[in-house]
């Protein structure tokens, strides 16, 4: 529960990426709450669930581009790790969606060629969305149906 008035974090920040060693590193912001919004009602105080406006002490700038998207508010001390590497249990279709299959001639003949998926590989570039956040991670180990994905 957040109130007007209480200190809050928000994670993971800002995020940087080192230019040397392509490391990604990020810095927690905290503030403090100065008002709470749901449509035109004030609030004194919000729980999780429904969309909340959150009036906080920070520079405008680090919001513009919608920079913050995606990223949490909690109270300091309380907040979830942030992670720069993940397993993912995975399953991959069987076939292309939405694409024609394309057609090869073989002797003299038009067949048609099924766009079948290829597994994952390592070094391979992928497109995570959890939420509202999108970003690319890159796939560091491939066993059976786990994945290591580095961000």
């Amino acid at each position: 529960m957040l109130k007007v008035g209480d200190k809050i974090s928000i994670r993971p920040g800002l995020i940087t990426r080192n230019q040397k060693t392509g490391n990604v590193q990020w810095r927690e912001i905290e503030s403090q709450i100065t008002s709470l919004k749901a449509d035109d009602n004030q609030l004194m105080y919000a729980v999780p669930g429904g969309l909340i406006g959150v009036g906080m002490k920070v520079d405008p700038f680090i919001t513009r581009s919608d920079s913050l998207v995606g990223q949490i508010i909690g109270h300091p001390g309380l907040m979830p790790e942030v992670l720069s590497e993940i397993d993912v249990n995975y399953f991959l279709l069987k076939r292309l969606l939405g694409v024609k299959n394309q057609e090869k001639i073989v002797d003299g003949e038009k067949k048609s060629v099924n766009n079948k998926i290829a597994g994952l590989k390592p070094s391979e570039v992928l497109m995570i969305n959890v939420g509202s956040q999108s970003l690319a991670g890159t796939v560091i180990t491939v066993k059976k149906e786990t994945v290591r994905i580095k961000f």
